[in-house]
């Protein structure tokens, strides 16, 4: 027997790189199914992020098809997609995965970024992307591909990202979309590939790219995934979003100067934007004519308070338990300072350093597990709340990701950013939304989602004492950055 529900219903997936979620989301953007699994992630060497990209086809459409199971597939208007961005998607002539994807927080070209840096590169690529340059990034892969497995990246015929991949097993169609490839070679104001900034490089051929899309385009669902989906052939395909662009399109569509956060596998803070000022952040395509997004994204996010959990022996506990130890732990005089870049490819934002390191400041006799835990909350949200500043973010800021469900988290960067934050029912899915609101717009469906339920963080500490926290941050970081490089050097 098929689910009951409304007409107008959108199949939805979000490729993530801790998950994969899928979704079959109604008219009123209410979760009629979802499905879920644990994105295979693999790790052959230390420091090394990839994905079997056959493995991972399998898992996409296995999670679609679980959504839709016992779903009517006559009320399923199309399939909106997103997914996570940068890294390296490359195809051979043949169209076939060339290797495994080498992910956004692989960690291998750390050495590369810094001669590439060194040589004006970097600023090179940034003055035409505006965007974010960081070992995870298409260019610097491809240099070290270039440097260490020259016979493969001749082999290049395409290069693209993760929701193109899965865009591709769905209709067929191989293309780019601004959102993702504005941070390899797309110039973010033309949308146009700069083949001399390719040619420069010296990497990949300015022949390797593909045309680019408009995220509110749509192509038709192929015959082959239809009949695996049991879903009608021809069915529309949102091109879609990068998955941090369709986070802010669920809560901000086309508004500008309205801003969020997300807390999940990494952190990000953006703010739409009518025009580019590139001495703000980071700015990337977002996919509405005449709008710009401007970003910092963090590599600090959830994974860093999963390890918390694990190094103190709290990994059966729930979250919300976990929290409360932590509030035990928010004690003045023998709370650590943390500086949380754990990431083994670095840090990205608001500062870049590929040799960045966690460490913690302020240690005593007197010092607890608990002041530990608390020390991990706080690095995170102060991490969130330097990018906030730096963006010099005005309104309220909308939060979502994984990591949004945490009372204390979000009270933390509320209070250290000095705005209010917004919770909304949507918040855990925001991603999945955002998507679906996307394709309803291409589809001529006016349609917002619900703001039901939202509940408000406001700052609780007084303002001196939310720079001295900013402050203590930035001098313990400046302090550490000369002990980063000695180690870097003899690792």
């Amino acid at each position: 027997m098929f689910i009951t529900h409304n007409r107008g219903s959108v199949l939805a997936l979000d490729a993530g790189t801790t998950s994969i979620k899928a979704a079959v989301i109604d008219a009123e953007f209410r979760v009629v199914s979802i499905s879920e699994c644990q994105t295979q992630v693999l790790s052959p060497a230390q420091g090394l992020r990839e994905l079997d990209m056959d493995v991972f086809g399998e898992q996409v459409f296995d999670r679609l098809a679980d959504a839709m199971d016992g779903v009517d597939p006559s009320t399923i208007a199309g399939i909106a997609i997103t997914g996570q961005g940068d890294g390296a998607w490359l195809l051979d002539v043949d169209e076939r995965p060339l290797g495994n994807a080498i992910l956004w927080n692989d960690a291998r070209s750390a050495e590369v970024l810094v001669r590439m840096r060194e040589a004006g590169e970097v600023d090179r690529i940034r003055s035409t992307t505006h965007g974010s340059v960081h070992p995870g990034s298409l260019c610097v892969i491809a240099r070290y591909l270039n440097e260490n497995d020259p016979q493969r990246l001749s082999r290049v015929h395409h290069h693209l990202h993760c929701k193109d991949w899965v865009r591709f097993l769905l209709t067929g169609a191989l293309e780019a979309e601004a959102s993702d490839a504005c941070r390899s070679y797309l110039d973010t104001s033309s949308r146009q590939w700069d083949s001399e900034l390719m040619n420069d490089l010296g990497d990949l051929a300015p022949e390797t790219t593909l045309p680019v899309a408009d995220a509110g385009e749509t192509r038709p669902l192929r015959s082959a995934a239809a009949a695996r989906l049991g879903l009608p052939d021809g069915l529309p395909v949102g091109v879609g979003l990068m998955d941090v662009a369709a986070t802010g399109y669920a809560f901000c569509k086309d508004q500008p100067n309205q801003s969020w956060a997300i807390v999940g596998t990494t952190s990000f803070v953006g703010v739409v934007r009518s025009e580019l000022n590139a001495s703000v952040g980071n700015w990337m395509a977002y996919g509405c004519d005449g709008l710009m997004l401007n970003s910092l994204a963090p590599m600090t996010g959830t994974p860093l308070l999963e390890w918390a959990k694990r190094i103190l022996g709290h990994e059966q506990q729930d979250w919300e338990c976990f929290a409360k130890f932590a509030r035990e732990g928010a004690v003045d005089g023998v709370r650590p300072l943390m500086l949380p870049y754990l990431a083994p490819s670095g840090e990205r934002a608001p500062f870049a350093d590929p040799f960045a390191r966690g460490s913690l400041h302020g240690l005593t006799y007197d010092t607890t597990p608990a002041n530990f835990a608390w020390s991990v909350f706080a690095g995170v949200a102060l991490s969130i709340a330097e990018c906030i500043d730096d963006l010099r973010v005005e309104d309220a800021v909308q939060i979502a990701g994984g990591g949004s469900s945490s009372d204390l988290l979000c009270q933390l960067v509320s209070d250290f950013s000095g705005r209010v934050l917004q919770r909304s029912a949507m918040s855990a899915e925001a991603g999945l939304v955002g998507a679906v609101r996307k394709l309803n717009t291409s589809l001529g469906v006016d349609s917002k989602p619900s703001t039901s339920n939202t509940v408000l963080f406001r700052p609780s500490i007084a303002s001196i004492e939310r720079l001295d926290s900013l402050s203590e941050l930035r001098a313990a970081r400046d302090s550490e950055r000369v002990t980063w490089q000695m180690m870097a050097a003899r690792s």
